[in-house]
């Protein structure tokens, strides 16, 4: 049936699935389990967490700051607009959906900068923080190793030796949790929620 553990759930899912997943419904409604619900919660954070990389190894100046600055505008105006109506989580989560899908969309054509950047990372973290959401940052120490192992792949990518740099990519997977997003030039890089760091999240 629709039963199940809060510590299956958090195996299966992560905590931040499930938070998306109970933020998605108006705190005066009944929340059913659901597991095709939690799997999209679950892509949805994914998404978040790409966004968070994206905005965190933006380079360059200049680019789209006006339709940026707009964006981040309208998007904080129509978010507190919903949490001030009845705290109508699940349209103000919907708002910030849209927001990081825009971003996720410029990133992606490669017109992310960092400037760009600055002004809807406020934005993107003032949300953050009022939905109770952070992404997993690695210590120095992680830092350092998992830097160290994706050089090493870039080396190997340059020289054609697929199956090795493919195995240094399931090793950043396996080990630290480490999602790779390859860029034109780049590799940038993210932890991504894992059942393997329960522990460490907030």
């Amino acid at each position: 049936g629709n039963i199940g553990t809060i510590q299956d759930a958090l195996i299966r899912w992560g905590p931040k699935s499930i938070r998306i997943y109970s933020v998605s419904v108006h705190y005066s409604k009944p929340l059913d389990y659901s597991e095709k619900l939690l799997n999209e919660s679950k892509h949805k954070w994914r998404q978040i967490e790409t966004c968070a990389c994206e905005l965190r190894f933006a380079i360059g100046n200049q680019g789209y700051l006006t339709e940026v600055e707009q964006l981040s505008d309208e998007t904080l105006k129509a978010f507190e607009s919903a949490m001030e109506d009845d705290l109508n989580t699940s349209l103000a989560f919907s708002v910030f959906l849209k927001f990081v899908t825009e971003l996720n969309r410029y990133a992606a054509e490669e017109k992310l900068t960092a400037d760009m950047s600055k002004i809807a990372g406020v934005v993107f973290n003032n949300i953050m923080n009022v939905l109770g959401l952070r992404v997993i940052e690695a210590n120095d120490i992680e830092k350092k190793e998992i830097e160290s192992l994706i050089s090493m792949r870039d080396q190997l990518r340059e020289q054609k030796k697929f199956y090795e740099s493919d195995a240094i990519r399931k090793k950043l997977v396996d080990e630290y949790s480490v999602e790779l997003i390859d860029h034109k030039k780049r590799t940038i890089w993210g932890i991504v929620e894992g059942a393997s760091r329960l522990h460490s999240f907030g």
